[in-house]
């Protein structure tokens, strides 16, 4: 006879309940994309999706797709050290509730109130990264402690490589590019509403507009293009809050009919697919680019500022271009000489296109991880209590001698005297 510790109600042949927990804006995004996906192809004999979440734009949508929400309040917790205990209390209910089987927390403000209740309950969890993260927010946020840190690129765990953490426990898992998704909407007449000419180049960039996705630095790549030809535009699809400052600085530079900001649309695969030549991307920071592998999928070359998880996507010289971040000179240069180059557009676009459909598609992506799921709920739960499975990385110690250095200095501690001196000789 098979006997489960509390918290488990799974029987045989009923599905494993997954609770997903996730903070963040009221949107739909990267990490929200892909959670979502999750929650939509993962194999519903097997698993069920129980979503815990602070934004009401993801509640829906999961809900649509079947899965049983809980809608929340802030789920980053209080900013201190130890968790709140009223969101210990509240996530155990759910986990008893629902007999949850395995957490995976989808950002990482979660971890540090979310790790009592599977360790109480004593089933696994994982943390799935999407950015990287500073010292400071992995260990104070106990982000070590999970027993596998899943990050959507090698970029995104290179903090916890640094910081010790025990090989074993880290996986990459690339962010999936959905086809269906991709495939929907007709944008064939999409230039011509805009006034672009058929012999227009057209450089499309998808992204929110905030700071860190370097939209500024494609308006003055526009800018310099418009110097020598008048025959590049540029669409800048997504919304975001600076939207407006951007809308000004491309008005401040001349470009009121070059630039077209197209707002948030459901038709981004129609769009690369029927109006675009060249994506590109200038992002100062980014988790790993969905927006440059949907490009790709759908056969576009990729200009990309050179930050560790764009190499990751982009290969230079068979499916695109990198530049150097905040570089407007550069990329205005690798746009020019691939819109004087189709054949050259061609080649890419066709390899960037293979090359997704080899690696990077969300069937792979939701595969490993359903081979990752079954990996950890096959493993005997005494490992997931309270009394295994810490770990104390490299860093805590470097970590805790400079927080006791900062004390003791505050607080007017001890100050460092030179072999052979004594406090009475200064």
């Amino acid at each position: 006879m098979t006997h489960f510790w509390r918290g488990s109600s799974r029987r045989r042949g009923t599905p494993d309940p997954v609770l997903y927990v996730h903070h963040g804006d009221d949107w739909i995004r990267g990490s929200e994309r892909c959670l979502l996906q999750l929650v939509q192809h993962l194999d519903r004999a097997r698993f069920r999706a129980v979503v815990l979440t602070d934004s009401p734009a993801l509640s829906t949508a999961a809900g649509k797709l079947g899965a049983i929400v809980h809608p929340h309040g802030d789920l980053a917790g209080p900013d201190r050290f130890l968790p709140a205990r009223s969101m210990v209390r509240e996530a155990r209910s759910i986990v008893r509730t629902h007999g949850i089987r395995l957490i995976h927390a989808n950002s990482q403000e979660s971890v540090k109130w979310l790790l009592p209740v599977a360790r109480a309950s004593a089933i696994p969890m994982l943390l799935h990264i999407h950015s990287p993260s500073t010292e400071s927010e992995r260990c104070y946020g106990w982000l070590h402690q999970v027993r596998v840190v899943v990050g959507a690129s090698s970029a995104a765990l290179s903090g916890f490589i640094a910081d010790g953490m025990p090989a074993p426990r880290l996986r990459v898992v690339y962010n999936g590019v959905d086809p269906d998704r991709l495939g929907a909407g007709d944008a064939s007449a999409l230039r011509a509403q805009l006034g672009i000419g058929a012999d227009d180049i057209v450089c499309t960039a998808v992204g929110s507009l905030i700071e860190r996705k370097g939209h500024d630095v494609l308006l003055s790549a526009m800018a310099e293009l418009q110097r020598s030809s008048s025959r590049h535009r540029l669409l800048i699809v997504g919304s975001g809050p600076e939207r407006p400052a951007l809308e000004a600085h491309a008005q401040m530079l001349g470009l009121e009919k070059v630039v077209h900001f197209l707002g948030e649309r459901t038709d981004v695969g129609a769009i690369l697919r029927d109006a675009t030549d060249i994506a590109v991307s200038a992002a100062r920071a980014e988790a790993f680019p969905l927006n440059v592998l949907e490009a790709a999928f759908c056969g576009r070359p990729v200009v990309a500022s050179a930050i560790a998880p764009h190499a990751e996507a982009v290969v230079p010289g068979e499916t695109g271009v990198l530049v150097p971040g905040d570089d407007a000179c550069a990329f205005a240069a690798a746009i020019a000489d691939l819109a004087d180059n189709p054949e050259l557009r061609r080649r890419y676009g066709e390899a960037a296109a293979r090359r997704v459909r080899e690696h990077f598609l969300v069937t792979r992506y939701v595969g490993l991880f359903d081979a990752l799921y079954r990996e950890l709920l096959a493993t005997s739960r005494w490992r997931w209590g309270w009394w295994t499975g810490w770990v104390w990385p490299s860093v805590y110690t470097r970590w805790a001698v400079r927080v006791i250095k900062r004390r003791l200095a505050a607080f007017g501690g001890p100050r460092w005297v030179p072999a052979g001196h004594s406090k009475q000789s200064r």
